[in-house]
């Protein structure tokens, strides 16, 4: 079973994580720096006003380039985490 999280995100249901006190520490403070980073993204948006800036293409390409290569980056740490969630290692 599927639940809609974001207009182009799905979860398993399977994927859902108990309350544990690390779940709900990871909740509470990936909660405020999404929503810091939103706030800031807002903020970003505001240089846009070509009254008050002058900017090139080349300008926003490599702005947004920037920030889409971290936002990759980001994803793959997590990816890497899921990944590695569960396999153990060898121990005598």
């Amino acid at each position: 079973m599927k639940e809609k999280t974001h207009k182009n995100d799905t979860l398993d249901s399977e994927d859902t994580v108990k309350d544990t006190e690390k779940s709900i520490k990871f909740k509470e403070i990936a909660e405020k720096r999404v929503n810091n980073t939103i706030n800031e993204i807002r903020k970003l948006s505001k240089c846009s006003n070509t009254r008050t800036y002058e900017y090139s293409r080349t300008d926003v390409w490599r702005m947004f380039g920037s920030i889409q290569k971290e936002l990759r980056r980001a994803k793959e740490e997590y990816q890497k985490g899921l990944d590695n969630q569960g396999k153990t290692k060898f121990k005598f």
